[in-house]
């Protein structure tokens, strides 16, 4: 019995635990950084799609303000560019698409105009090096009922 000692029970224990401990923390660290980062390129996603939404309301109201379809298409046009700019998103690309057919009703009868915004991201900037996501919403004006329309 020369040479060997004996550990006693709780000690035992305890080291028994730390281990198990930092274990769990090997194998639950990985993970609770995934989720964060998803609810960080989430969350960026959300602000992006509440910029092109914002947008594409605004440029709907300029629209719906203009006495032809040919001025409406450029003041929301030029509406949802600068919208975009102020809010900081950089778009690769901007597509606004406008409905004008509400400017062919005739005046008395209830019309609108709608608006269509895409913007082109680079998941970089959303927290992800995978390419380009496309971000697009809609926005609608009714235009004034009793104002003659071209």
């Amino acid at each position: 019995m020369t040479g060997t000692r004996l550990v006693p029970r709780s000690k035992r224990r305890r080291t028994q635990r730390g281990f198990a401990l930092s274990t769990e923390a090997v194998i639950l660290l990985p993970v609770l950084v995934a989720l964060l980062a998803m609810v960080v390129v989430w969350s960026r996603y959300a602000l992006a799609t509440t910029a092109v939404e914002a947008s594409a309301g605004s440029a709907a109201r300029a629209a719906s303000l203009a006495g032809s379809a040919a001025i409406a298409r450029a003041d929301a046009t030029s509406v949802a560019q600068a919208n975009l700019a102020s809010s900081g998103l950089r778009c690769e690309g901007v597509t606004v698409v406008v409905d004008t057919s509400g400017f062919a009703v005739p005046a008395g009868q209830p019309a609108q105009v709608r608006v269509s915004v895409a913007c082109r991201l680079r998941t970089a900037d959303l927290g992800l090096p995978l390419g380009t996501v496309i971000v697009e919403q809609q926005g609608a004006a009714a235009l004034d009922r009793y104002r003659g329309r071209e």
